[in-house]
């Protein structure tokens, strides 16, 4: 499930890899940020993810 605790929030975000992220996301088995449902509702932007 996801969190709603703002700081474990923050973790997530630290612990995405941009590089295995990018080459990855569009594979079933790839890497994914699971920060979505933060982002579309406001929770977090883009830029702190970026």
């Amino acid at each position: 499930m996801f969190t709603t605790k703002y700081s474990e929030i923050l973790e997530q975000i630290d612990q995405v890899d941009p590089i295995n992220y990018g080459r990855t996301r569009n594979f079933i088995d790839g890497d994914v940020s699971k920060l979505s449902p933060y982002i579309s509702r406001g929770v977090i932007s883009t830029k702190q993810v970026m």
